[in-house]
């Protein structure tokens, strides 16, 4: 079985590729599935045969009809929202660099920038 999976590996890097995809054959796909689940049987795992083969986990997963793991779930649950006007502050705002400084008044201001002279 090991020399099975050593030629699928080899089988695999010799694909095209499109972009960073490579172009697998639908036989080629049944082929590695069938690998899989031979290692599986034999008390394995579809990530070491996966690495075996030189295929992303996910893709096996996906080729055997599970998930992939990293799917995002769409949620179709409605959640309510508040919409607020935005504040608009009067207070002055001193920006110097990276540092800001809110909530002063005017004069707490002046005396700041009159300090950095």
């Amino acid at each position: 079985m090991e020399e099975e999976g050593k030629e699928l590996f080899r089988e695999i890097e010799a694909l095209p590729k499109q972009g960073r995809r490579r172009l697998y054959t639908a036989d080629l796909r049944r082929r590695v599935v069938a690998f899989v689940e031979k290692r599986i049987a034999a008390g394995g795992s579809e990530s070491k045969a996966s690495v075996e083969v030189g295929i992303h986990q996910a893709t096996i997963t996906d080729w055997r009809g599970g998930k992939k793991r990293n799917a995002k779930k769409a949620t179709k649950r409605v959640r309510p929202v508040e919409v607020v006007e935005p504040v608009r502050r009067s207070d002055p705002v001193l920006v110097l660099g990276a540092a800001r400084v809110e909530g002063l008044t005017l004069a707490d201001v002046l005396v700041l920038v009159k300090g950095l002279r």
